[in-house]
């Protein structure tokens, strides 16, 4: 995984065993995925999420380097863009 903006600095790993909104259960009262950002500029994506959720940063993977993670992190939402850099994925918390 490659990260190529951030809005702050990379924070460490807030460690979960949870996606999106199964991460209900465990506290998390704030939006925790955004299928209505599929399709939208990734900056602008970027800018929805850190302000619907300030718990999380996002991640902007590399454009074809859309990994999934090795580990869950319920503070980051990382963001795959496609050629045109508008989000390719729906965009959810751990991921």
């Amino acid at each position: 995984m490659v990260i190529i903006q951030s809005k702050t600095p990379y924070p460490p790993c807030q460690s979960c065993t949870c996606t999106g909104n199964q991460c209900k259960h465990f506290g998390f009262s704030n939006q925790r995925e955004w299928p209505e950002l599929v399709g939208v500029d990734v900056v602008k994506a970027q800018t929805i999420i850190e302000s619907t959720n300030p718990d999380v940063t996002v991640v902007v993977l590399n454009k074809g380097g859309c990994l999934a993670p090795t580990d869950l992190c319920c503070n980051r939402v990382s963001i795959c863009p496609d050629e045109q850099d508008h989000v390719k994925d729906m965009p959810k918390i751990g991921i």
